[in-house]
């Protein structure tokens, strides 16, 4: 029934919930915490209809009163209960299944309006996220989790994936501190404040990589809801797991062996100063229950391809392929959500071996070159990727596997140049011409639009100035001014996205600076555009480094004579390795590339033997 139909006859529908309402104290009609296998089926049809009825009165839910909303509250809640007494019989009686899918329908209409506050009074949603919602919570994600893990690995029928996908949307809409609060059955024998979330991701993880879609949506939404809090338990934890003992698969042993000509003087430096490479380069190992899924889920694609190729959709099971891409998707959220210094860390680990290369390339291997012809035509450049690719993962809609892939894939890397543009750029560079042409037009059509507007938006819309810096944004022309004052020197700088932003180099020029000389005046320019081009972040978290880096000097902090920084671009580190003789200090990462090119182990400086 359209929304035109129902306003117009809006109060003989308000009128008919009242008298609907009474019958629940009057008439023996509701199945309300009850077992609906005992129930005659008209019976169970007409509570299901009766479900339907106040859906239709929800999209009046600005009209309804409190008693009404209570009502529907009530009823789903007492439903719910009814599906729970009801769970033994949830696979093989019809009568429980629909009844199950269409409270599941009705549920996630309510949720998802209260998730957004839309048209309800500030009452109702407290009431909502204190009682009602872990009521309802509590019990049906119980029943899913149940019912997910029993046909995690199996083919379901259609008749199943149509309940796995109603209950999959509903659970979805389960706030966070409600999921965090949820008693499933633990995994781990020991008990800490981080074990909800550690029995969260067991119980979700494997979910990814199941054979059915709608589970594998779910669980991606409901991880993706507690990624933020994988910090804390990180804190926790200190990585022990030696990179060795990691699921390398073949793909990622046959990207070691390129440019595998030995580099001599490295290996005689490695062995002498071991502790320049081991701080610097092996980095810190993400979530370990995260990266054994990613690492499983690659295996699974492994086994049905030549180990030389890159995803073949032809052969690689589409469940497979999705579950690679969703656990990357958390991974990259991860690693957004992370510190500076902990993102370079946990980076410094992927790249080590070789992940962030693999995921790139099989990213590319599912975007057809097509996409770019079809929309290159087009003029509305920020509603281009949206027609193209932008779609919400659902439950229960899923695209044909070809699509959803491209989408998926499509959406990946969006997120990637987003979370870790420097590492992006670096893989760029290094392909071919044909195919880095083919990225650079794929980025300037679809994603810097969306990024540059994202970039420009944050600063228009939020109060993001720092201590010391004050920032605009100019959106037409794509800049974004920042001018830094300490006490008599101020400097005006003009940061300019291109437009294949973040793929292309980033100009900062400057246009007004006093108390300061031009020769310090370049090198704060040079600097920060070294910091905007070599760190994985958006331009304020740039601006911050350069900002720590200028501030750091006037606390008399020394530069890094061979980088010229106080603060390095890349792991945020102050320089702690000081020579003996001219007591010069430089960063460790910045020590151990130069004793591999200048091929000896001497300082910069003074040339005195390390």
């Amino acid at each position: 029934m359209n929304s035109i139909k129902i306003h117009k006859k809006q109060p003989t529908f308000l009128e008919l919930l009242n008298t609907i309402s009474g019958w629940r104290d009057t008439e023996n009609i509701f199945l309300f915490n009850c077992n609906v296998m005992a129930s005659p089926v008209q019976l169970v049809l007409l509570n299901v209809e009766t479900m339907h009825y106040l859906q239709v009165m929800w999209s009046l839910r600005s009209d309804l009163n409190e008693n009404q909303r209570d009502f529907i509250m009530c009823s789903i809640a007492s439903w719910v209960q009814s599906v729970y007494e009801s769970k033994d019989g949830i696979s093989s009686s019809l009568a429980v299944h629909i009844f199950t899918v269409n409270i599941s329908k009705l549920l996630s209409q309510v949720a998802r309006t209260y998730e957004a506050s839309a048209d309800l009074p500030e009452e109702a949603i407290s009431e909502w996220n204190e009682f009602f919602s872990q009521t309802v919570y509590n019990l049906l994600l119980h029943i899913y989790v149940q019912l997910a893990e029993s046909l995690m690995s199996s083919d379901v029928s259609r008749s199943q994936e149509h309940l796995l996908a109603w209950m999959g949307e509903a659970v979805t809409c389960c706030p966070k501190d409600q999921l965090m609060s949820l008693q499933l059955e633990s995994t781990g024998a020991e008990s800490s404040p981080t074990c909800q979330i550690e029995t969260i991701l067991h119980h979700f993880c494997p979910m990814l990589l199941s054979r059915v879609y709608c589970i594998q949506i779910a669980a991606y939404h409901i991880l993706n809801k507690i990624i933020n809090d994988l910090h804390s338990l990180e804190s926790s934890k200190v990585s022990t797991v030696s990179l060795t003992e990691d699921i390398c698969v073949k793909k990622l042993e046959n990207l070691n062996t390129v440019d595998s000509e030995p580099n001599l003087a490295a290996e005689a430096t490695a062995a002498k100063y071991p502790h320049f490479e081991d701080d610097d380069e092996n980095g810190r190992q993400p979530n370990e229950i995260l990266m054994e899924t990613l690492m499983k889920s690659w295996k699974g694609i492994e086994t049905h391809l030549d180990p030389s190729e890159s995803i073949d959709k032809q052969f690689a099971p589409s469940h497979c392929t999705l579950g690679y891409l969703l656990t990357w998707k958390l991974q990259l959220h991860f690693l957004r959500t992370a510190s500076s210094e902990l993102r370079a860390d946990y980076l410094r680990y992927l790249e080590t071996l070789n992940l962030i290369t693999v995921l790139l390339e099989d990213i590319f291997s599912l975007i057809p070159e097509t996409l770019v012809s079809a929309y290159q035509c087009r003029k509305d450049e920020l509603s281009i990727a949206n027609i193209a690719f932008k779609k919400k993962l659902s439950c229960t809609s899923a695209p044909s596997s070809d699509k959803l892939l491209q989408n998926v894939a499509c959406l990946m890397f969006e997120e990637a140049l987003e979370t870790i543009p420097a590492t992006v750029r670096q893989w760029w560079r290094k392909q071919d011409r044909a195919f880095a042409s083919f990225i650079d037009n794929f980025t300037k059509l679809f994603i810097s639009p969306v990024l540059c507007n994202k970039e420009i938006q944050n600063i228009l819309s939020l109060d993001m100035n720092l201590e010391n810096i004050v920032i605009r944004a100019r959106s037409t022309s794509r800049e974004i001014v920042a001018v830094y004052t300490m006490d008599d020197v101020s400097i005006e700088m003009v940061i300019a996205l291109p437009d294949n932003y973040p793929l292309g180099s980033i100009s900062v020029r400057s246009e007004q600076r006093k108390g300061i000389s031009n020769s310090i005046s370049k090198k704060w320019l040079l600097q920060l555009n070294l910091f905007l081009q070599h760190q994985n972040g958006n331009i304020m978290d740039g601006l911050r480094l350069w900002k720590r880096n200028i501030d750091k000097k006037f606390e008399g902090v020394e530069e890094c004579t061979i980088c010229c920084c106080v603060v390095h671009g890349t792991n945020f580190q102050l320089p702690k390795i000081q020579c003996k003789i001219c007591r010069k200090k430089f960063h460790s990462i910045c020590l151990y590339k130069w004793f591999n090119e200048s091929q000896n182990s001497s300082c910069p400086l003074c040339r005195t033997l390390f």
